[in-house]
């Protein structure tokens, strides 16, 4: 196990910066609660950290919080 986290972190840093775009990370956030799957797997199929799709997550719950109080006025 730690032989391919070696790799796949030896992998990504050796590449360019990569960009993704809202609608790319929207979809990577959602599908662990629509598949049930870990977001160890999910990161390995997409060949980025874990601790990534947590950032996305993060950030996605802050802009629903900053969003929510609009809609509900509304």
């Amino acid at each position: 196990m730690k032989e391919k986290t070696l790799s796949l972190t030896k992998k990504l840093t050796s590449t360019t910066r990569r960009k993704f775009s809202k609608q790319f990370k929207t979809k990577v956030v959602l599908k662990p609660s629509k598949e049930h799957e870990t977001l160890e797997s999910l990161a390995q199929r997409y060949e980025f950290l874990p601790t990534q799709i947590f950032a996305w997550e993060t950030q996605a719950l802050q802009n629903i919080q900053q969003t929510l109080p609009y809609l509900i006025c509304e």
